[in-house]
């Protein structure tokens, strides 16, 4: 004889187990999501850090002509004033 109110329990577990593993489906999905997008925007990280270490030597270079520019302009200005004074001071 069957018993119904096992039969009942047993549906009823059975239904809870269901229910467990397609939210663990889900989260499974959406965790392999995450890790996806994570593991793209490191990637894209990288090719960025990547870009910019290109992009050093070249600043580097930059800023190494201002500041030689700025340098010879300054030393033109204190050889320039030196000529008047001396100019200035003979007379």
């Amino acid at each position: 004889m069957i018993n119904l109110n096992k039969v009942g329990e047993v549906t009823s577990r059975l239904k809870e187990l269901e229910v467990a593993l397609e939210f663990s489906d889900l989260s499974k999905q959406r965790a392999e999501g995450e890790a996806t997008l994570a593991k793209e925007r490191a990637e894209s990280a990288a090719k960025e850090v990547k870009r910019l270490e290109l992009k050093v030597p070249v600043l580097l270079s930059v800023v190494l002509v201002i500041v030689h520019f700025l340098f010879l302009s300054l030393c033109t200005q204190f050889t320039c004033g030196l000529k008047v004074h001396f100019f200035i001071c003979q007379e």
